[in-house]
């Protein structure tokens, strides 16, 4: 049970590639609300207090000017910085979070670390959107003009499917097409009376 709120918050979690955004948004089509913390970060990524401290913490800078593509290639290479952005980051995340879940009677948010964060005890429910490794790489490689190395290792930060598969409340495979995902989605919705 979430300890967030008495409102029913339910977490859309998977591995890289594995189609959470995409059921997120078929979701969001159904009229329900989803907050989805990738977005969260990458919006806090625009305040000028956020830019200081991350330039200030990662390379002892300040600068209001934040370069993404030298973050990302620190945070992946050096777990020691990766940790001390993230325990930055992670409470104002978690502000966020609470404030949308306190205006919804029931919302879903998309988090890909939710068991890696040990932040299950946040939600209600937990649905893991699961992919092949294969499936997930050709999707990556396309829509996110990854290299194979870039995806290896953000594979590498992320538990397995079969753990996140084992502490989730309901699992949609996601290996075809957008047709056969969106009844699969719809398929759960219904089963948990959230749409007619």
């Amino acid at each position: 049970m979430s300890k967030m709120s008495e409102n029913k918050v339910i977490c859309i979690t998977g591995t890289i590639g594995s189609g959470k955004s995409s059921v997120s948004k078929i979701i969001q089509n159904s009229g329900l609300p989803v907050l989805d913390l990738d977005a969260v970060v990458n919006a806090l990524y625009y305040r000028e207090d956020v830019i200081k401290k991350v330039n200030t913490l990662l390379f002892g800078e300040e600068s209001n000017i934040l370069n993404k593509e030298k973050i990302k290639l620190l945070i992946f290479n050096n777990e020691e910085k990766r940790t001390i952005l993230e325990n930055y980051l992670y409470p104002l995340v978690f502000n966020e979070m609470q404030q949308f879940i306190a205006k919804h009677h029931i919302c879903f948010v998309e988090m890909a670390l939710v068991f890696e964060k040990k932040w299950e005890q946040y939600f209600d429910e937990i649905i893991c959107v699961v992919t092949n490794k294969k499936t997930a790489t050709k999707r990556l490689k396309k829509y996110r003009n990854l290299t194979l190395q870039d995806i290896q290792k953000r594979q590498e930060n992320q538990f397995n499917s079969d753990i996140k598969m084992a502490n989730s409340d309901y699992i949609i495979f996601n290996n075809s097409d957008e047709a056969t995902l969106q009844k699969k989605v719809y398929q759960y919705l219904k089963e948990r009376r959230l749409y007619e």
